[in-house]
């Protein structure tokens, strides 16, 4: 022991305990350090930063201020004026049915005067209930609309309008802070002791992906005006140390985005990582960032684009209810800055009216679709709105300083697959508010008709009509964009036409009319050929990403039951040339035999290619095809020889297994309402664990004897839909289900077609993994 006596403990951890969390003995070095053989290093923490507060001395002049402005309301004069020390570079907009004056409007030259008249024109077209008064308080980028009686008496009282809209300091402590933590339960766990800064990729691959996401996501989202945040990345990238907390959930937003949309060797190519990696980090790091921005509560429309955008590229690992819940938490972040409200009934300066715009809509757009997969059917938002369709402009014709509106084009622009969704969603919105039977019954399948089928198609014939004059007809092939909007738009009418003239709409299958089959069938090769058209098509690879989410299930399973029957003629090479092409786009239909749906349909695929191949037996006189597709040959051997004839034969066991048990019990008691002694019947209790192996049990057996059905299933045990149950979650947080009941699966595949099981089996589909309908 040295002269100086032992060192004095620290007031403090060492950096290491405080990284790991654990509990540091404060000596130099600490045990722990000592016990890891590391180097044990203290730095005095920074003291924590506290949130600013207005002196007495401000909060005294405001309320003078108040004061004489009331005295002045009343007529009476003020001898001394007092100004206030206090410039508020903020402002107040208010609705135009508000008694209190606005902003005196600017002058327009006459090449936008029809266009501000279109605007008031249409919002004038809205009913009263829509026009009521409201107040939209801006504050540097920041709003917050009041609606409410109550507030917005209140908001006179607010001389600093960030007094109303104050979120967080970008001051304040990140460490360990209570409000950051509160949205865990959201988007999952998000250790809060864990910077983000580390987490952005080099200045050179921040290039890289901002371009990738410039060529794949933005075309189909249009959430942000390239131009500006351009320039602001650029600037970003070299102090990514101090960044705003809103601009940084916006840019790992795009790093994720930019990856989710790439292939694994196109990552790798470019980026030099493993998709996978790249994903799983900025996906964090993302989440992360916008519990940083408080997203909430946020009034910050960066920071509700970021949310947007992870949801966006979250519909393959959410199931379509916590996607509809999601979506309508954007949709209530998006209400409390008034984006429900279009920004001309608010005075909202052009530029920000079309961002608005824009962000609203596709909000909508998300939570109108997931509402519908989830079961749900719920569109209270479409009518609940005033905000207008984004205008038909590119980015290079609006910016940041604009006085006047832009005037919109007449042919396609980078906004074209975009205003396509805006129309379709336009349309339901005008419907609903006719209060129109036919609209509803397009969006579940399992509704039931309320008008002619005239009407119906007369409703699909109508908004064809309105979508071909207003964009297909003018959209250019050559260009990725309109091409990708031509595919979305055919593809919703002819996915209507089939809802609207869906078999399942019909007690029997031999109830359907002849010309009736012949038009579906006509219908669903449409839509088949449309996906794998936009899955084939080079220049549209980039929108893969969209495109994967969406599948026509409906029309794949009924060209594939018609397949059954329809075994010989052109129309059927055509037909399994689609078939083919969809099993070559989508092999993990095939290798991905723990869904349910994808046991079920390859089920049904085998039955109508054994089929065809008897037909073409028949045909050339026994000679068997010359070659078997590769997917046929692998559906087979997964039943034949792979896991699916393991787990059907483990399943039928346990099937029977139970049939007997039941049996047993039953004539159990059958013989205690006879004789009291059962007890004293030898056996009786092994036979309730017959060996599933033994020769004496077995399903054909069972079913000689009337006790199960055909398949070994008992007659008095319904066929099981697939449930999942809580299970650990996975790496990203996604729920992870159950193995389904396969043996259920493999029969469902070759049973008659009963469209009640494969709705069944496809909402639980929908409810693991996403949309399952296009």
């Amino acid at each position: 022991m040295s002269a100086a006596g032992p060192p004095q403990a620290k007031a403090f951890s060492c950096i290491r305990c405080f990284e790991r969390k654990v509990k540091c003995d404060k000596q130099s070095p600490c045990s722990n350090c000592v016990k890891s053989k590391v180097e044990c290093t203290f730095r005095i923490p920074p003291a924590p930063r506290r949130r600013k507060k207005r002196t007495q001395e401000d909060l005294l002049l405001a309320r003078l201020k108040k004061c004489e402005e009331l005295l002045k309301s009343k007529g009476i004069d003020i001898d001394t004026e007092v100004t206030s020390t206090v410039a508020s570079t903020s402002t107040i907009l208010e609705s135009p049915s508000s008694t209190q004056p606005i902003n005196t409007p600017q002058q327009h030259s006459p090449s936008t005067e029809s266009v501000i008249a279109k605007q008031r024109e249409i919002f004038a077209a809205y009913p009263p209930e829509l026009q009521k008064s409201g107040q939209l308080i801006v504050d540097q980028g920041k709003s917050r609309f009041i609606e409410n009686p109550l507030w917005a008496s209140l908001s006179d009282e607010f001389r600093q309008p960030n007094e109303a809209i104050a979120e967080y300091s970008e001051d304040e402590d990140e460490i360990g802070s209570p409000l950051e933590e509160s949205t865990d339960f959201v988007l999952g766990y998000t250790p809060s002791s864990n910077p983000v800064q580390h987490l952005h990729p080099s200045p050179s691959n921040i290039l890289i992906l901002w371009q990738i996401f410039l060529d794949n996501i933005n075309p189909m989202s249009k959430l942000i005006h390239q131009p500006t945040l351009h320039k602001t990345l650029v600037q970003a990238s070299s102090q990514l140390d101090n960044l705003p907390r809103g601009l940084e959930a916006l840019m790992f937003a795009i790093y994720s985005s930019a990856v989710y949309s790439v292939g694994d060797d196109e990552c790798e190519m470019k980026l030099g990582e493993p998709r996978k990696i790249l994903l799983a980090r900025y996906r964090h790091a993302t989440r992360k960032a916008l519990a940083r921005a408080r997203f909430l509560a946020t009034s910050e429309l960066v920071v509700l684009q970021a949310f947007f955008l992870y949801l966006l590229t979250m519909r393959e690992d959410y199931d379509s209810r916590t996607t509809w819940t999601l979506a309508g938490v954007a949709s209530r972040v998006a209400q409390g800055m008034g984006l429900h409200r279009d920004g001309t009934s608010l005075g909202v300066s052009p530029f920000e009216t079309e961002m608005r715009r824009r962000l609203w809509w596709q909000i909508t757009t998300l939570d109108f679709r997931s509402a519908e997969l989830s079961g749900s059917g719920r569109s209270g938002d479409f009518s609940m709105s005033d905000t207008l369709v984004p205008s038909n402009v590119n980015d290079e014709d609006i910016y940041p300083d604009m006085k006047e509106p832009p005037v919109p084009h007449t042919r396609p622009t980078e906004m074209a697959s975009c205003l396509l969704r805006c129309e379709l969603g336009n349309y339901w919105k005008e419907k609903f508010k006719q209060r129109s039977n036919v609209a509803l019954e397009h969006l579940r399948i399992d509704s039931p008709f309320t008008s002619y089928l005239e009407e119906r198609d007369a409703f699909i014939n109508e908004l064809e009509q309105r979508l071909e004059e207003k964009f297909l007809r003018y959209c250019d092939p050559s260009i990725p964009i309109q091409f990708m909007t031509i595919i979305i738009g055919r593809g919703a009418i002819n996915s209507m036409r089939l809802m609207a003239h869906h078999p399942r709409k019909w007690t029997k299958g031999e109830d359907i009319p002849a010309a009736e089959r012949e038009y579906l069938w006509n219908v669903s090769m449409t839509l088949l050929e449309g996906i794998n058209l936009a899955h084939s098509s080079k220049q549209l690879r980039r929108f893969m990403w969209h495109t994967r989410v969406f599948f026509v299930w409906q029309a794949f399973i009924y060209i594939l039951n018609e397949l059954k029957e329809r075994t010989i003629g052109d129309e059927v090479d055509k037909a399994w040339q689609e078939v083919e092409e969809v099993y070559r786009h989508h092999p993990h239909f095939v290798t991905d035999y723990k869904k349910p749906l994808h046991v079920a349909v390859g089920s049904l695929c085998l039955k109508a290619y054994r089929a065809r191949e008897a037909a073409l037996r028949e045909t050339t006189n026994g000679v068997f095809p010359k070659t078997i597709p590769e997917y046929i040959k692998l559906l087979r051997e997964q039943r034949e020889t792979g896991p699916l004839m393991r787990a059907k034969t483990t399943a039928t066991t346990a099937a029977n297994s139970s049939s007997v048990a039941v049996k047993t019990v039953d004539n159990m008691a059958v013989g205690m309402e006879s004789n009291d002694q059962y007890s004293a019947v030898p056996g009786w209790e092994n036979d309730l664990v017959t060996d599933p192996s033994s020769s004496s049990y077995n399903a054909p057996q069972l079913a000689a004897s009337g006790l199960v059905g055909g398949a070994g299933v008992p007659h008095q045990l319904p066929l099981p839909a697939f449930q999942p149950i809580p299970t650990p979650f996975a790496g990203d947080g996604i729920m992870l289900a159950s193995e389904p009941n396969f043996a259920h699966e493999l029969d469902v595949g070759d049973m008659p077609m009963d469209w009640a099981q494969w709705d069944i089996i496809m909402q639980d589909f929908s409810g693991q993994m996403g949309p399952y309908r296009g």
